[in-house]
């Protein structure tokens, strides 16, 4: 049997190392033998990279739309801000801009409470 390492591995699949280390140590990966500091795996050893990735799924609302990141998928949906210790109100004009509701701005100084939308 021909053994390939798990750097050989890791170029073949487009993955780490360390994730080939991982799925040897998880014995996801048939034959596979540690030499020493080295994984050693079978040249025909499948590729695990997709084996246990669940589907998020998410349900999408009238009011919502659905923004696809790098992070992941976020459900974005009309907020209402309340802004504590607001000043002259610069954050919460901040989000009025961006389209969220702004309910109360609340500071103690009277002078920047009156410049505040």
């Amino acid at each position: 049997m021909d053994f390939i390492t798990s750097a050989e591995a890791a170029d073949k699949w487009n993955i780490s190392q360390r994730r080939v280390a991982i799925y040897c140590k998880e014995g996801r990966i048939e034959g596979a033998v540690l030499k020493g500091r080295m994984w050693m795996l079978p040249s025909d050893a499948k590729n695990q990279k997709t084996q246990g990735v669940r589907e998020k799924k998410h349900k999408k609302n009238e009011n919502s739309i659905i923004i696809k990141t790098k992070r992941g998928i976020f459900d974005e949906k009309q907020f209402t801000c309340v802004d504590l210790f607001s000043g002259a109100g610069g954050l919460s004009r901040g989000f009025y801009d961006a389209g969220y509701n702004v309910v109360l701005g609340v500071d103690f100084d009277d002078a920047a409470l009156q410049t505040c939308m």
